[in-house]
């Protein structure tokens, strides 16, 4: 269930009472307790799918504790992958909670071009799942010269859902 950190080891019997925090009480004074005393946990893969902490946090879609939560977080673990490539806010593009995806990028712009395993930066991702808000947001907060072709196939991409989906044109 559990997987190693890339830090220092921590306890199993931590993971535990913090997943316990996170999804079922929603208790986030033991979140912060666990993490005040315990920081490496932030960067630990939870589950088989190698979640961290702040994709668990995500998925709950708690805005406020995910604002706490990044705060806490340094930028290079906003960037964290799981297994499958995606970071949080790709898990908020999914969602299609903006608001976490504004936090998100608020903190780390570079954020917006980061491939999953698939090659589908958030942007897509939204596009992809037929977020038409999420993927407008999205779209201006990605660089332009980031969608031309120079730059890879994520403009093409982006391009080919807004089609399929039908998300360009008049609403």
């Amino acid at each position: 269930m559990f997987l190693p950190g890339t830090s220092e080891s921590i306890e199993r019997t931590t993971y535990l009472p913090l997943l316990k925090a996170i999804y079922l009480e929603r208790n986030w004074d033991a979140v912060t307790c666990l993490l005040d005393n315990h920081p490496a946990t932030t960067t630990v893969r939870f589950m088989h799918k190698g979640s961290t902490i702040l994709n668990m946090v995500v998925l709950t879609g708690d805005l406020e504790k995910i604002e706490k939560l990044v705060q806490i977080v340094s930028t290079e673990e906003l960037g964290t992958q799981d297994h499958e490539g995606n970071i949080a806010l790709a898990i908020a593009a999914v969602l299609s909670t903006t608001r976490v995806a504004e936090c998100l990028i608020t903190k780390y712009q570079k954020l917006i071009t980061i491939p999953d395993k698939n090659g589908m930066v958030p942007v897509v991702k939204a596009c992809y799942y037929h977020h038409k808000d999420m993927t407008q947001f999205l779209y201006c907060q990605t660089p332009i010269e980031f969608l031309a072709p120079e730059s890879g196939d994520h403009g093409s991409l982006l391009l080919h859902f807004c089609l399929l989906n039908k998300i360009l044109g008049k609403s």
